[in-house]
């Protein structure tokens, strides 16, 4: 993504981050276990950051350089990577154990 502009790169960001929120919904439809549930969380609330703080209207309006803002949207940018590889550890736990598993503490 660093070759598109400022605004496309964060329209691109912003559709990932609503599929990511889409994909983990539908993870925790389809567990019953809350413990396990949990394990969602941090992917969760990476998109949440993204959201709130990378890609929040008045930060995007202050003032920076383009490389500064280049920098900045990278930043959000491995946010989100990591968001992605946390649910998909998490699907690779639902397909090895199923979708019924339980995360027992102990």
């Amino acid at each position: 993504m660093p070759n598109l502009d400022p605004s496309e790169r964060i329209k691109t960001i912003r559709a990932k981050v609503r599929e990511e929120r889409q994909l983990i919904a539908m993870l925790n439809r389809i567990i019953a276990d809350q413990n396990l549930k949990r394990l969602l969380r941090p992917a969760s609330h990476s998109l949440d950051d993204i959201e709130s703080f990378f890609l929040d209207a008045k930060v995007l309006r202050q003032e920076r350089t383009p490389a500064a803002l280049a920098r900045w949207l990278r930043e959000a940018e491995k946010l989100l990577q990591r968001a992605e590889q946390q649910r998909k550890s998490f699907e690779l736990i639902i397909k090895k154990f199923g979708p019924s598993a339980r995360l027992v503490s102990g």
